[in-house]
């Protein structure tokens, strides 16, 4: 509580510091909203921003199915297995596979700025559908095996080798990842 209290004094504080300057130059609060939207609107416009927004995305998400994970299904909360619990390892999966992909993609975007320097990417599209799209590709391959081979426990003991459908497509994303900053690194970029 008298952490709290702290805080919304700090914030007062704050406020009343920088309301005396903002009156001299003839601004008021209600001005900064909008042009703090605009400049946040302006970021979110270049495609570096727009590849960082999707990458931070996949592992917000990655980490809140995690603890999802972790409570519901770890923690044994469940009494028996059912469909959602299903679900939410297929979500846990695909989205720890896409944390790879967009990882891939930041490289791949980095090393294209840098082979064609003077042309850089106008759409980006394709990398778009990559981040999202191909580890949903190899996820399926491994939920429709998962169905067909070993549909018990919640899909939270392991296939074994079959569990190489999404550890593969993963390496080799992180492996394409280091290749393209290395690349950078000598080229003088990192």
């Amino acid at each position: 509580m008298k952490l709290l209290a702290q805080f919304n004094l700090n914030v007062y504080a704050f406020a009343n510091l920088i309301e005396g300057p903002l009156q001299e130059r003839n601004i008021s609060k209600r001005n900064i909203l909008p042009m703090l939207n605009g400049l946040c609107r302006n970021l979110r416009t270049q495609h570096r921003i727009r590849l960082h927004i999707n990458f931070f995305i996949s592992f917000i998400l990655s980490n809140l199915l995690d603890i999802l994970w972790t409570v519901l299904v770890t923690y044994d909360k469940i009494s028996n297995p059912q469909a959602w619990c299903k679900l939410l390892s297929f979500l846990k999966l695909y989205f720890k596979s896409t944390n790879y992909a967009w990882m891939f993609c930041e490289g791949f975007y980095l090393y294209r700025l840098i082979a064609n320097a003077f042309s850089p990417p106008k759409r980006l599209l394709c990398i778009y559908l990559a981040g999202w799209g191909i580890p949903f590709t190899y996820c399926t391959t491994y939920a429709v095996l998962r169905l067909l081979i070993a549909n018990g426990s919640c899909w939270a003991i392991s296939m074994g080798d079959k569990e190489w459908i999404i550890y593969a497509p993963n390496l080799a994303c992180l492996v394409g990842f280091v290749v393209a900053l290395i690349f950078c690194f000598f080229n003088g970029e990192a």
